[in-house]
């Protein structure tokens, strides 16, 4: 690295470019990806800086810099593929870089799971900690039909004893409040209602 530099901006230059490689190589030990995203982007701005000093002035030393640059970007791409590896394996959420706003990945089987313990799509959107839209975006992507039972096998009598049962227990409930007892229907899966 020892080169003979003829004026001090060079000099300042190249103080600069090995702030920046050695911030970068610090950074391989890191496991925070966005801060080894910023150290990329530096790197290819620094690239681009040697590149235009290259078509200025014809410098092995340059060609090694780049060089020097490239491999160090392309490791530390390597680091995020491999934190992104880490943190996707056991986790049913992960975040996907597109260019803008990140994409939320959610497993499809932990759809499917939740679904068929009962849940319903808004419960396990709380779940996710996500819009009630995303889940419905997932459940379009991997086809995940809505096809969990929204009513009882129930027959009239039962319903008829049940409502006795409700009313016997609770005498001075009217309607409005016996209709509102029908959570005990919704926390088993069922929509029915009274008349």
């Amino acid at each position: 690295m020892a080169s003979n530099f003829s004026t001090i901006e060079e000099q300042q230059f190249e103080e600069f470019a090995n702030t920046i490689i050695q911030g970068s190589r610090n950074s391989l030990d890191s496991s925070d990806i966005n801060m080894i995203e910023l150290w990329i982007e530096r790197l290819n701005t620094l690239s681009t800086m040697y590149s235009r000093l290259l078509n200025i002035q014809e410098r092995t030393y340059y060609n090694t810099r780049i060089s020097t640059i490239l491999q160090l970007s392309d490791q530390l791409n390597v680091q995020i593929e491999a934190l992104q590896d880490t943190n996707s394996n056991g986790m049913a959420l992960s975040f996907q870089p597109t260019g803008g706003r990140y994409k939320i990945i959610i497993l499809e089987c932990a759809l499917r799971l939740l679904r068929e313990e009962g849940f319903n799509w808004s419960q396990i959107a709380e779940i996710f900690n996500v819009l009630a839209k995303t889940i419905y975006r997932r459940r379009k992507e991997f086809n995940i039909p809505d096809d969990l039972a929204n009513y009882m096998n129930i027959t009239d009598d039962q319903l008829d004893n049940i409502v006795k049962g409700l009313r016997a227990e609770h005498p001075f409930f009217g309607q409005v409040l016996l209709m509102g007892s029908n959570t005990f229907f919704r926390n088993k899966n069922s929509t029915s209602t009274f008349t």
